[in-house]
């Protein structure tokens, strides 16, 4: 049997469906007769399912947000460190102080980190080690590494003897 016109189109077939609030005849002014719509269950439609899918997905939302929030925590971590590593390698290439480029790479390093400083020929390199904890409980802290190589500044400036 077909389903009323005033409905809402379902199925493959064209049939409709009954409309949510299929219209009944109701006294009106001056005795006369309007459509008002009262409200009615949609037939093989299963009420609680939209609640389901909800109660299915968020868990996997949350879980995404707090993996989302552990990578930029870490890519954090490591812009930090690489920055870190490049100022104290030029402050190291002007020929400034170990302890001068340890203040220089510390300032712009994660708290806690490891800043080592090595010489060789006429190169150096400053290294920034830190550990990132990251927001998502049960997950490991992640050790971040950033290293920068710059080549000795010569302090005569390129000047001719």
């Amino acid at each position: 049997m077909g389903c009323p016109s005033s409905g809402v189109r379902c199925g493959s077939a064209g049939e409709r469906r009954p409309s949510a609030f299929p219209e009944v005849p109701t006294a009106g002014p001056e005795g006369s007769t309007t459509q008002a719509r009262t409200p009615r269950r949609c037939r093989g439609r299963d009420p609680g399912s939209v609640t389901a899918e909800t109660a299915l997905a968020l868990p996997s939302v949350a879980v995404l947000l707090a993996l989302v929030a552990s990578v930029t925590v870490a890519v954090g971590a490591q812009l930090s460190c690489t920055d870190a590593a490049r100022a104290g390698a030029r402050a190291a290439a002007r020929g400034e102080s170990p302890t001068r480029v340890n203040e220089v790479a510390a300032r712009l390093a994660p708290s806690g980190s490891e800043i080592s400083l090595t010489r060789g020929g006429s190169t150096v390199r400053v290294r920034v080690a830190s550990t990132a904890d990251l927001p998502l409980p049960g997950l490991p802290s992640v050790r971040i590494v950033a290293s920068a190589v710059a080549e000795v500044e010569d302090p005569s400036g390129g000047a001719l003897p």
